[in-house]
């Protein structure tokens, strides 16, 4: 493990970086929210 991170962390860590990957790859996705008060990144966080 990076940093000696607790796995929770590191695990939390892991999944927000992914889903930054996936947002940054769909250019128009299905599930986009359209919510200036909320961005769609911190909706899927919210989860």
């Amino acid at each position: 493990m990076l940093k000696d991170l607790p796995l929770s962390e590191h695990i939390h860590q892991h999944c927000n970086e992914s889903m930054e990957r996936a947002l940054l790859a769909e250019r128009h996705p299905l599930w986009a929210r359209s919510c200036p008060e909320l961005k769609d990144i911190d909706f899927i966080r919210l989860r």
